[in-house]
């Protein structure tokens, strides 16, 4: 009687045998029944025609004759690359394939040939029975194997399916997130693990974005993305021995205006503002001040005002405020006649504009002296504004013109038409009219003028008077529009 055993090997997940690991997949044999199975013993002969079994998996099965008698070892697998100190897991399925009795022994040896695990299966009927080995790897190289303890007769036609090695990685340390602001500084991640947990700094990190500086995992937030980052301690590239697992969460600095750098005099009252559409954003500035708040400057300053959100994350800001020294307007005058001159004595400015109170107005940009001529008999104010182009002060002063008459008539007048001394005039100062008349020896008058700019060229009738001593006459109002009066002797000579 031909006996059978047939392979249905498909992967499955059986219970974590600890809840701190992730158990991995490692082997995956799937025979099916067109496929050839390499690890029977030689010997063993197999069919590729599908049996209607109800397989475990899902799949058709493969079968493989046993010969008759045959008790012992019927498959044989080479585990390799295995990982010393991790934790595994060899599980499958076994049952008879017609409702018999099966005598089994699964068996896992390392590379010494000792028996490592060992599962017996001596059961009878048509129900699927699972099968678990677990170990702790101590070498690289396991075998696995399945034995018979029933000569073939008369039943012990053992079915396998899902055989599947598993290895127990350890689940990640989670540690605490890791927020950071854009503009925080560079922070070695290996740092927060050494806070948080033991584990060596022999190992790699993996991420969103590649860290820098090696083991200790260097994250920069203004390069570095947000998201998890993992780091692996291993001493086969394999296997990994443990691992912690880091979230970063990168926030924006807040975003926020400030009152632009200021020009201002000393003593001014100032405020200067931050704001921001964040309204949830406070504001701290050095030097005491208080956002948005007036107060007095006296000196040049650096203002700097730090803004934090409600995430810890602050922006900092400076403004400048630029001093003036307050300008002082101040003049000295010297009064020569009607002419004025002003010695400017200003202090602290850049710019002069004068007012003189005669109409006569004057912009400069030094210290030189300025003058202007004045009015007989009169009261002026004058204006000095120094200013530096920010800040300005005033200065003004009264002064007065003294009344001063001046009438200056010639004693001797030649209208010979030599071209000196032709013309007979008053010259005079201080004066609003004058009528002059002149008059001869007998007390007759030969002519009047009733003008300051009269010019006779002593000729009368288009005829020249006769030389001899001539009396002259005047009367009018001065400045101040008091009457006046005179009389001099004028001597005409005609040589």
């Amino acid at each position: 009687m031909l006996k059978k055993i047939i392979f249905l090997a498909l992967f499955y997940s059986p219970n974590s045998l600890q809840s701190q690991c992730t158990w991995n997949e490692l082997l995956f044999d799937s025979f099916e029944y067109s496929t050839q199975c390499s690890d029977l013993i030689p010997g063993m002969t197999y069919q590729d025609i599908p049996q209607n079994y109800s397989p475990h998996s899902g799949n058709m099965a493969l079968y493989m004759n046993i010969v008759d008698g045959q008790i012992g070892l019927i498959y044989s697998r080479t585990l390799t690359n295995l990982c010393p100190g991790a934790d595994y897991q060899l599980s499958f399925w076994t049952k008879d394939a017609w409702d018999q009795t099966i005598d089994l022994d699964f068996k896992l040896l390392d590379e010494n040939n000792t028996l490592v695990a060992s599962q017996n299966f001596s059961v009878s009927g048509f129900n699927w029975n699972e099968g678990v080995l677990q170990f702790t790897a101590t070498s690289s190289t396991y075998s696995f194997q399945i034995v018979t303890n029933m000569a073939g007769m008369g039943g012990n036609d053992p079915v396998v399916d899902d055989i599947k090695l598993e290895r127990c990685d350890p689940n990640p340390i989670t540690l605490t997130n890791q927020i950071f602001c854009t503009n925080d500084n560079p922070l070695n991640l290996i740092n927060l693990i050494e806070n948080q947990t033991t584990l060596s700094n022999q190992g790699t990190w993996s991420g969103t974005s590649n860290l820098a500086n090696g083991s200790l995992g260097e994250f920069n937030p203004q390069i570095n993305l947000s998201g998890q980052y993992l780091y692996s301690i291993s001493n086969n590239p394999n296997c990994s021995d443990s691992s912690a697992l880091i979230n970063v969460v990168i926030n924006q600095q807040p975003v926020f205006s400030l009152t632009e750098d200021l020009i201002v005099c000393s003593g001014e009252t100032v405020s200067l503002n931050a704001t921001s559409t964040d309204l949830n954003l406070t504001y701290i500035w050095n030097n005491g001040i208080t956002n948005g708040v007036k107060f007095q400057v006296t000196n040049s300053q650096t203002y700097t005002v730090i803004a934090t959100d409600l995430n810890n994350c602050s922006n900092t800001q400076i403004v400048s405020v630029q001093v003036l020294s307050l300008p002082i307007a101040q003049a000295d005058i010297t009064i020569l006649g009607l002419e004025a001159t002003f010695t400017n004595q200003s202090q602290n400015a850049t710019s002069y504009e004068w007012d003189f109170g005669n109409g006569e107005n004057l912009t400069n940009s030094s210290l030189e002296d300025v003058s202007t001529f004045y009015e007989n008999g009169k009261e002026y104010k004058v204006t000095l504004i120094a200013s530096n182009g920010i800040c300005s002060s005033e200065w003004t002063s009264s002064i007065q013109i003294e009344h001063i008459i001046e009438i200056q008539i010639p004693n001797i007048f030649t209208p010979n038409e030599d071209k000196t001394n032709d013309l007979f005039f008053i010259t005079s100062k201080g004066i609003n009219n004058l009528n002059t008349s002149i008059f001869n020896r007998w007390g007759n008058e030969i002519i009047s003028f009733d003008t300051l700019d009269f010019k006779w060229d002593g000729k009368i009738n288009n005829e020249h008077v006769s030389e001899g001593t001539y009396f002259i006459q005047y009367n009018g109002l001065d400045k101040n529009n008091q009457a006046i009066s005179g009389q001099t002797i004028l001597q005409i000579s005609l040589l």
